[in-house]
């Protein structure tokens, strides 16, 4: 079942996550998408956009946090956060330019955990192999250790998608991590 999330401006300073359907005037949500799917079992998907910004790297740990079943991931959910941790902050620093949301998406198909940072940035990561004196530069280098397999791919229209895949012990659904 996709779940679509938009961020909800509210009143004055203060901002809301709230899933679209619940937001006034949109349209609603909830479609099953059938793709990548083995027959009888429907990818089960979250999602949720975020501000570029630099306190979005733990709203979007949080989210993928809630929208999983953390007790049956207890072994994975730490690798699971980091690298979402990790492709945000790239997403924030240097992938979506000014103005432009990001998009976490969490996807079950199965045994298959898929987690996709959309952005509209031009720019593609690359791994490194920093040396040991350097800071920063670690965050794909991370993500390719800890994950079963991560990649890249343009995005319909503006940008790309970074995707990481985590192989799971037992069949997991998603939770709808904002209550409407």
């Amino acid at each position: 079942m996709l779940r679509i999330y938009e961020v909800d401006p509210g009143a004055g300073q203060h901002r809301r996550l709230l899933p679209a359907n619940c937001s006034p005037g949109a349209p609603p949500s909830g479609g099953v998408i059938p793709a990548g799917r083995k027959p009888g079992r429907m990818d089960e998907q979250s999602e949720l956009r975020f501000n570029r910004a630099a306190t979005s790297v733990g709203k979007a740990r949080a989210f993928v946090r809630a929208a999983l079943p953390v007790e049956q991931l207890r072994h994975h959910i730490d690798d699971i956060t980091l690298c979402v941790s990790e492709l945000v902050a790239n997403a924030v620093r240097h992938g979506s330019p000014a103005g432009h949301l990001i998009l976490v998406r969490v996807i079950v198909n199965e045994m298959l955990l898929r987690i996709e940072v959309h952005d509209a940035g031009k720019s593609r990561p690359r791994l490194q192999s920093p040396a040991d004196d350097v800071l920063s530069g670690r965050g794909l280098f991370l993500v390719d250790a800890l994950a079963d397999d991560w990649g890249i791919a343009p995005r319909d229209g503006l940008g790309k998608v970074i995707w990481v895949e985590f192989k799971l012990p037992a069949p997991v659904s998603v939770r709808n991590p904002v209550p409407c």
